[in-house]
């Protein structure tokens, strides 16, 4: 009987102690790529394993994770969070990662004014121009994602002389600013 050494320890048995291990923590890098306003919250990121295995463990990231923007509008420094990173190898068991956040930004997209092309003879006023609003991602629509009335115009007047004249859209604005507007070449 009496005490016993382990590992640099003396263990007395006749003490009626407990003791735990917990597990350790890894450090993990995360890096998250921004995007373009898809309408969705989906990041695409990495994650790499970079210190905290103890010498002579075999510990591995089994997985690179999911990371999602806390919600799909355009803005800049967007909370991503990383979820899903597990660890492999024989002695996994002993460690976790610690729990990862990022920021990523969203650019907007682009929304396209796309007029309907007509012709009209010289001295003659222009017509009713008619077009649509191009681009939209998701379930967006004209009427969800912006405010205004759509409409077209020209420059050419009944004094223009001949040639191409270019048909403007105008009126919509995006209050999101999930999208930029543009006019189609």
């Amino acid at each position: 009987e009496g005490a016993a050494k382990v590992y640099g320890y003396t263990v007395n048995p006749a003490v009626n102690e407990s003791s735990s291990i917990t597990q350790a923590p890894l450090v993990v890098t995360t890096s998250v790529a921004n995007k373009v306003y898809d309408s969705t919250t989906a990041a695409t990121g990495t994650a790499t394993l970079a210190s905290g295995v103890l010498e002579g463990d075999t510990v591995a990231l089994a997985s690179g994770g999911t990371f999602m923007f806390n919600d799909p509008n355009a803005g800049t420094s967007k909370p991503v969070t990383v979820s899903g990173l597990t660890l492999s190898g024989s002695d996994a068991g002993n460690y976790y990662i610690p729990a990862q956040s990022q920021t990523a930004n969203i650019s907007p997209a682009t929304l396209y004014y796309s007029p309907v092309a007509v012709s009209r003879s010289y001295g003659t006023n222009n017509p009713v121009f008619t077009g649509s609003l191009a681009g939209f991602l998701g379930g967006d629509t004209l009427a969800s994602a912006t405010q205004g009335q759509l409409s077209f115009y020209s420059p050419a007047t009944p004094a223009s002389g001949l040639g191409a004249y270019p048909i403007l859209g105008t009126g919509i604005t995006v209050p999101s600013g999930n999208y930029t507007l543009s006019q189609a070449s």
